[in-house]
């Protein structure tokens, strides 16, 4: 059983939520949706290095408001250092 993925019932801010079925924590993860593309790297065989490139290509698509948002410090893109080639 993986995790329950449920679209952000907010409408002011939209991404997912993540959670835990088996409530060994009752915290939600909330991913806003440039960093929805991350997601599929967490599968224990794509590399910190991965995520961050496939990110860094998506946010040349990414709206100027997206970008906007960015800038002002909403989401960014971490600087990967130390171990990055070990699998997520």
């Amino acid at each position: 059983m993986g995790l329950d993925i449920i679209p952000s019932p907010e409408t002011n801010r939209p991404g997912l939520l993540l959670r835990d079925p088996l409530r060994y924590t009752d915290k939600v993860i909330f991913v806003p949706p440039p960093w929805t593309v991350g997601l599929r790297f967490l599968d224990g065989e794509h590399t910190e290095l991965d995520m961050q490139e496939a990110l860094r290509e998506r946010r040349a698509s990414w709206s100027s408001a997206t970008l906007n948002l960015s800038l002002r410090g909403g989401w960014r893109i971490p600087t990967v250092t130390g171990n990055a080639a070990r699998p997520l």
